[in-house]
């Protein structure tokens, strides 16, 4: 049995986040490792180079609805894993903690230089089956239809890295349960690199189109 809640009809179309949540949604300067810097009316965010992971939670989560963000990388340095997507409620702010590490559902888009691969619910290995991102810089976008807690990536020239939202095939991520008040947040986490990234929950146009 799911344990997502029912959508209301009329309902199931795909939306930004701010169309979902009713609400300007930001990153929260309130919910944020002390390593993460915001600016750009807290959209953008950066890591301020030294040891350790870090990560920051947007101001509004997920729990109905079909909806979509992007988040531009603008600037990268180093080779560690950074990781963009989403969390839950109860993902850890404290020096260490990455996307996955400290939540039970999230899903995280890890990279490096090297790999870029993709990770959720832990660090042990990435997601198969999928594109690899055309990573570093770009814009990519994030797809969470929480009637079956199905979760898709997007590349930086438009293409999904495995399957399409708009079908509902193949998604990279199924929850089973949505723990911790169910909810999602967009988020990301940064491991000692000064990398600069901007997200957009709707409030400007998308770079890409919406799922059909």
């Amino acid at each position: 049995m799911s344990l997502f809640p029912i959508v209301a009809p009329g309902t199931d179309v795909w939306q930004s986040v701010n169309d979902i949540t009713g609400a300007t949604v930001t990153l929260n300067p309130s919910d944020k490792n002390a390593r993460m810097s915001l600016s750009n009316g807290d959209l953008t965010v950066a890591h301020d180079g030294t040891t350790n992971h870090a990560a920051v939670r947007a101001t509004h989560g997920l729990d109905g609805g079909k909806s979509y963000y992007e988040m531009t990388i603008s600037s990268t340095t180093g080779t560690p894993v950074n990781m963009g997507g989403w969390l839950d409620a109860g993902n850890n702010m404290a020096d260490g903690s990455y996307l996955p590490i400290g939540c039970t559902v999230a899903i995280g888009w890890g990279y490096s230089s090297a790999s870029h691969n993709i990770y959720g619910g832990g660090f042990s290995g990435p997601r198969s089956g999928y594109t690899q991102a055309t990573l570093p810089n770009g814009t990519y976008g994030f797809a969470y239809d929480a009637r079956g807690g199905h979760i898709w990536l997007r590349d930086n020239d438009g293409t999904w890295l495995i399957g399409d939202p708009s079908t509902g095939a193949l998604p990279l991520f199924t929850l089973t349960s949505a723990p911790n008040g169910g909810k999602l947040f967009p988020g990301c986490s940064h491991y000692y690199s000064s990398v600069v990234w901007t997200f957009n929950f709707g409030a400007s146009a998308f770079s890409h189109s919406l799922p059909n």
